[in-house]
């Protein structure tokens, strides 16, 4: 049975050098540091609507501190 990686294989694309390289990268990390950021903050053991919540506040204050 073949597996459905359509949507991964768009998320890749390749240099001129052969290497992976990620789409929207940037953004990512930023998603990514703030997922991490909120964790370490909070500590583990939270049902997930916690860090969602969390996660919601923390990146609507660093839009609103910098406007």
């Amino acid at each position: 049975m073949r597996m459905h990686t359509d949507t991964i294989d768009l998320v890749f694309v390749f240099n001129l050098k052969g290497e992976n390289k990620m789409l929207h990268a940037e953004l990512t990390g930023k998603i990514i540091s703030s997922f991490f950021e909120v964790y370490n903050t909070l500590g583990y053991g939270f049902l997930e609507k916690v860090y969602e919540n969390a996660l919601i506040y923390y990146s609507a204050s660093i839009i609103w501190n910098s406007i």
